[in-house]
């Protein structure tokens, strides 16, 4: 992977956002049922990405900056923080390899987490653990970057939906984690691109 990919792969995870917004919205029960997940997760990352032009230097660091500020609502605040470690991690590297990639996801895990004073299993936190679980998993057993990448979001998916059984607000409701789900298609627009491009050249002119 390169960070044209990732830019790319950051770009439709907007879009994904924009368009699953509104499911996002309506299962939205936890900590309230206030329907706003998907809205905040959506303006957190599209008014980010509008401030910065694709050609800036160091456009994953400035887009994770960014972010902090953009940042609406709980999920809003705890995602800006996963892309300021797993971001920053990766900004200005012309070659992101499976461990740099992993490593990075690891960071942004942890500054996730503490980005709350009782991180609560069952939300977000949940989906980016398990995913980066399954990516670490997968990179040990050699599989290739596509198939660990592939294999993480299956199992990404799989985990936000135990969360339903993990609370008892997404039980009573019988619906998974508006944020965790939120982070399944933010992450699922990354790992597309990388199918999609894998490690060639600039291909963030006209894509999305």
């Amino acid at each position: 992977m390169n960070s044209d990919v990732l830019i790319t792969g950051i770009k439709r995870a907007v879009k994904y956002l924009r368009e699953k917004k509104k499911f996002l919205d309506n299962i939205n029960v936890f900590p309230v049922e206030d329907n706003d997940t998907g809205d905040n997760l959506f303006e957190t990352l599209n008014q980010a990405i509008k401030e910065i032009k694709d050609t800036s230097p160091h456009f994953l660091k400035k887009f994770a900056e960014k972010t902090f500020f953009t940042a609406r609502g709980n999920s809003g605040l705890i995602i800006s923080q996963f892309f300021s470690g797993f971001l920053g991690e990766l900004d200005g590297k012309n070659k992101i390899d499976p461990e740099i990639f992993v490593k990075a996801f690891e960071t942004g895990r942890k500054r996730a987490y503490d980005a709350v004073s009782k991180p609560l299993e069952g939300t977000i936190l949940t989906a980016i653990k398990e995913t980066e679980k399954a990516l670490k998993k997968s990179l040990s057993k050699g599989d290739g970057f596509v198939d660990t990448l592939k294999f993480s979001l299956k199992n990404g998916e799989e985990a936000v939906l135990r969360t339903k059984e993990m609370l008892q607000e997404l039980r009573e409701k019988n619906v998974p984690d508006a944020g965790a789900y939120g982070f399944y298609y933010i992450f699922k627009g990354i790992v597309e691109c990388y199918e999609t491009y894998g490690d060639r050249g600039d291909n963030r002119k006209g894509k999305s």
